[in-house]
């Protein structure tokens, strides 16, 4: 019983990770309304992620690095984030993405 303990906890923090492919922290920049008004607008981009409860900060971050992904993979330079949604059985991040000059 006394190794089942750590066993657990490595487990659950390797599910915690995020994902091996992270978007660039500089090829997307965070932005808002006014910062984008002369951008053009691509598309509403959505992550999710399973982890929920006492695990949302981490299920939070999973999920915009998804939406990050989704928004690099559709040419996007901005995203102008909506708050985080934390429901039971997820957590979900949306925004709108933007290419600017």
């Amino acid at each position: 019983m006394k190794i089942l303990a750590p066993l657990l906890m490595v487990a659950l923090v390797g599910c915690a990770a995020p994902s091996s492919h992270v978007a660039s922290s500089s090829s997307i920049k965070p932005a808002d309304e006014r910062q984008v008004a002369q951008c053009k607008y691509l598309d509403d981009i959505v992550g999710t992620s399973a982890w929920y409860g006492m695990f949302a900060s981490q299920g939070s971050e999973n999920a915009r690095q998804e939406a990050l992904i989704r928004a690099e993979k559709i040419g996007a330079t901005h995203i102008v984030w909506n708050q985080p949604t934390v429901l039971h059985g997820s957590t979900s991040v949306s925004g709108k993405a933007y290419r600017c000059p």
